[in-house]
């Protein structure tokens, strides 16, 4: 018997069990009236108990026994829903989830004895009553039935692994392409373009197995705002929305830290305190919404409070006192406000507490997002809320690129990004105005010339350089470079960046040729 095999198999769905676990405890809490939470704990606890006893993982079989007869004794209203069966139970999933993985290496899991007694002692303490006492109704008991689904777990890496090899099938596809062309043999050009149209539809049908759902990402969160709150004393509510928008899981795994740190900060700076909301004119209770959405082959992660806002005198009176160069409260509009509290070490609070103080959250929330390809932003009302929005690619992995060239350098822009190309002094092909501008069809676009940045200099002249028109959310703009090279599906590898590497490089790839070349992200520019 291949017990790896099977201890991997009992790790996922564990943690799938205490997942579901915690959305039904907090959503319990919310009503301990309800019957549909305690029958979805129930089953959780079951399964989890039922693999864990296969196993032979004593400890873990013990905790899920006990919280499973705590919870029937619920069913059979010997025992009414209180807070303080809902913290016990929270403990119990706490201590399994952080031991879970220790157990499977035969490490005992700290307290888990303590916590069944505990769990049985508040069991011990319900009235006896006749199993076929209470009986559940017809209509309950039909709720309970689930459709079969047709469904495999696969280990994440194993993905990684698939991904990697379909990336590397892209790139060696598009290297015969071009000795197929090179050679002009018509039927080493059929097989090819065969091969081309296999390697997209093998390539596509990996990506979509990397896709998870977006509650994936926020199921994480009910959880950390119900303690943040009670840590804080204050009471506030998680909405979220779009739960069922995919993207890769990458990019999933990659904004759990920036998220964490968002809803923190708006729990503890945002959400004001319940004597403060009233007078107000508010409720008591803070309200959080988080919103996923697609938008092409764009997710954006929309996180917002209807807290008192940020105080935007506060924010540049504290950067002076930082020795960062800040403008007044009146120019402090949102792309500066971002750009100082993203600022290495800034931070409003004086005192280091549990919670926040250290300055380094929205430092690390803006490299991470951009390192992705991505964008963040924040939009704040006085006394109304905050906003904050994180705009990143739907995968992270193969992506088309339009190779352009710059001296005698050669760099990869992601295709998405780019609405179309205009080469100045043809017809109808756009204009270059005084300064950074650039006369496209009617419209007045900021222009932007890469050479100067990326340090390679331009024998092109400036009035015969291509131009590339950019469109990302509502906004646009062009950027000047010396050629175009055509389009191509690269492999994108995220790079460990160096503080002094400009915030528009994002990633590099190697290039059919074998050669590298940096991906850049122009809109970082503007």
């Amino acid at each position: 018997m291949d017990l790896a095999r099977y201890t991997a198999l009992f790790l996922a769905d564990g943690r799938d069990h205490l997942t579901r676990a915690t959305g039904h405890l907090l959503e319990w809490e919310r009503d301990l009236a309800a019957r549909g939470p305690v029958d979805e704990l129930f089953r959780a606890f079951h399964s989890l108990k039922g693999g864990a006893a296969t196993m032979g993982f004593d400890q873990i079989t013990a905790v899920a026994h006990h919280a499973e007869h705590l919870l029937e004794a619920v069913r059979r209203r010997e025992l009414s829903g209180s807070p303080a069966i809902v913290g016990l139970l929270l403990r119990a999933v706490d201590a399994l989830d952080q031991g879970l993985e220790p157990a499977t290496r035969g490490i005992a899991i700290p307290d888990a004895d303590l916590l069944a007694e505990a769990i049985a002692r508040v069991t011990s303490t319900s009235r006896s009553v006749a199993p076929d006492a209470i009986r559940e109704p017809a209509a309950e008991r039909r709720t309970a039935e689930f459709p079969a689904m047709r469904s495999v777990r696969i280990d994440p890496a194993r993905l990684d692994e698939l991904l990697q090899l379909a990336g590397e099938l892209v790139v060696t596809r598009t290297r015969l392409g071009g000795v197929a062309a090179d050679l002009g043999d018509a039927e080493l050009d059929q097989v090819s373009s065969r091969l081309d149209s296999l390697v997209r539809a093998l390539h596509a049908g990996v990506l979509r197995a990397r896709l998870a759902p977006a509650t994936e990402l926020f199921g994480r969160f009910p959880r950390l705002v119900r303690d943040l709150a009670a840590t804080l004393g204050r009471t506030v509510r998680l909405e979220s929305r779009g739960d069922d928008v995919e993207l890769d899981r990458s990019v999933i795994e990659a904004l759990v830290e920036p998220l964490i740190h968002l809803v923190r900060n708006a729990v503890d700076h945002g959400i004001e305190p319940a004597v403060e909301r009233l007078a107000a004119g508010k409720s008591a209770q803070g309200e959080l919404l988080l919103i996923a959405e697609r938008r092409r082959d764009w997710i954006v992660i929309r996180l917002s409070d209807d807290g008192r806002g940020i105080d935007r005198a506060a924010v540049s009176q504290r950067a002076r006192e930082l020795g960062l160069p800040a403008p007044q409260e009146a120019e402090l509009d949102d792309e500066a406000l971002i750009g100082l509290l993203a600022r290495p070490g800034f931070t409003l609070k004086r005192e280091v507490t549990s919670v926040s103080g250290r300055g380094v959250g929205m430092d690390a929330v803006m490299t991470t997002v951009r390192g992705l390809g991505g964008r963040l932003e924040c939009h704040s009302f006085p006394g109304a809320g905050t906003v904050f929005e994180i705009t990143v690619p739907l995968t992270t992995a193969i992506q088309r690129v339009l190779l352009v060239g710059i001296g005698d350098e050669r760099y990869a822009i992601p295709s998405r990004l780019i609405r179309e190309a205009a080469f100045p002094g043809r017809s109808g092909a756009g204009e270059l105005g005084l300064g950074s501008r650039f006369q496209f069809r009617g419209r007045d676009l900021p222009l932007v010339d890469l050479a100067p940045h990326t340090g390679d200099g331009s024998e092109v002249s400036r009035d015969r350089r291509p131009v590339l028109l950019l469109e990302w959310d509502d906004r646009q703009g062009a950027v000047a470079v010396d050629t175009l090279l055509g389009q191509h599906d690269v492999l994108i590898e995220r790079i460990e960046a160096p503080r002094d590497m400009p915030e528009w490089v994002t990633g590099a790839t190697i290039l059919a040729d074998g050669q590298p070349a940096f991906v850049l992200d122009p809109t970082a520019l503007f």
